[in-house]
């Protein structure tokens, strides 16, 4: 219904920043005024996290911030303000229609902005002092972002249960069906780009165990001894144990050597090089199609459970042709950008001209650390290797072939 609205998925992913998600808030806000309409007439204010949060911190009504609400298949991700055809279908069957689920919503908030001072509750209850700013409350996911002192160039990459691309673009985006295109959490020229995978470690934790004997150490070392006997040699590999979401396939394994379709590879290195190997070909991918600057030096920002394999990383290294850094920062990514946040909004009210990224670089923060660096003399992907690539992941995700090693 959303898609239709606009002129389909791709139509909706170029309004919005993302294709239909039944897990959304638009979604979830069709199905409660068409299946729980007696809850939503009694509704003063839907909420996200974030700004019920920052609600409970002023107490008063807190707006959504624009970088989260960009999530929520309802707002206009150039304007930043509630798209009316998208209001419309989700508030269809209530007398108020789209006026009254706007007034529900309350305002789209600027990125950064101070909100309010601590309200009396807080105060009372925890000490707060009076003159406390509230800087309006992002995602966790927005959060993260900000919590790394990035250039426009960086790519940040999170291998954990599920894997996670993050980068900005500047100037007009490109959205996507298969990825997300979010109102930047710090910058007001920029977007945020999240594309995001089902089967990460999961996937990669079964190839070990297959060929490992459980070791990490020793998988990474087989990563490394296969360095030229994968994409570069035909050999390719697609491994969604469970249903993917980037790109949309059922569960299905595929291994290919030279195009053609085979149940395994002959030699261990290739098997285990494979299941690294697609994740970073694919992220690659989807980054130049969705607005990442290639041709540049950069840098690949990696956290997550496997960002101290130097075997893994090398692979990406290889991949993007670019260093391979983790942040000097410990511990949780999503806090720490809130904490940022919070800063330069109580700052900014008094240099009005500083930037977040200024904040930042004046902070003392720690050089983020090389894991691996990038060997411009090694023979890296090209644009060949990528488009042969993409072909045998369009006959995965089509159906092609019925091997299959799950």
């Amino acid at each position: 219904m959303l898609e239709g609205a606009v002129g389909g998925a791709e139509a909706l992913a170029d309004v919005t920043g993302s294709s239909a998600y039944e897990r959304f808030t638009a979604s979830q806000i069709l199905k409660i005024v068409q299946m729980n309409h007696d809850a939503y007439s009694q509704t003063e204010r839907i909420s996200l996290v974030s700004s019920f949060a920052a609600t409970l911190f002023l107490g008063s009504f807190a707006p959504i911030d624009a970088s989260d609400a960009s999530g929520m298949n309802l707002m206009d991700l150039r304007t930043r303000t509630w798209h009316e055809a998208l209001l419309a279908v989700c508030a269809a069957t209530d007398q108020d229609g789209a006026g009254g689920l706007r007034r529900r919503l309350g305002p789209v908030g600027d990125v950064l902005k101070v909100v309010g001072k601590v309200g009396n509750y807080m105060r009372e209850r925890y000490g707060f002092r009076e003159d406390c700013d509230i800087t309006i409350f992002t995602g966790d996911n927005s959060a993260s972002l900000a919590s790394f002192c990035l250039d426009t160039s960086d790519v940040v990459v999170s291998l954990g249960t599920s894997d996670t691309l993050f980068f900005t673009v500047t100037g007009n985006p490109n959205p996507s069906t298969e990825g997300h295109v979010l109102v930047h959490p710090t910058r007001k020229d920029a977007y945020m780009v999240m594309v995001v995978y089902k089967n990460g470690s999961l996937a990669r934790e079964r190839i070990r165990d297959r060929y490992c004997v459980a070791d990490w150490g020793k998988f990474g070392q087989i990563v490394e001894k296969g360095k030229h006997q994968g994409v570069k040699a035909g050999n390719v590999g697609f491994y969604f144990f469970d249903d993917e979401i980037t790109p949309k396939c059922r569960a299905a394994v595929r291994r290919f050597e030279n195009g053609k379709l085979v149940d395994e590879f002959p030699d261990e290195e290739i098997n285990v090089r494979a299941v690294v190997e697609d994740r970073a070909m694919s992220m690659r991918m989807r980054a130049k199609m969705i607005g990442s600057k290639e041709g540049i030096r950069r840098r690949l920002v990696v956290t997550g459970g496997a960002a101290l394999n130097k075997g893994i990383l090398s692979v990406f290294a290889e991949t993007f042709g670019a260093d391979v850094v983790t942040s000097p920062m410990k511990g949780n990514a999503a806090s720490l950008g809130s904490a940022y946040r919070a800063r330069y909004g109580s700052l900014a009210k008094c240099e009005p001209r500083i930037t977040f990224e200024q904040m930042m670089n004046s902070a003392g923060l720690g050089e983020m650390a090389v894991m691996v660096r990038w060997d411009s003399a090694c023979a890296d992907i090209t644009e060949e290797d990528m488009a042969t690539w993409a072909q045998l992941e369009e006959k995965v995700t089509s159906g092609i072939g019925d091997h299959s090693s799950l």
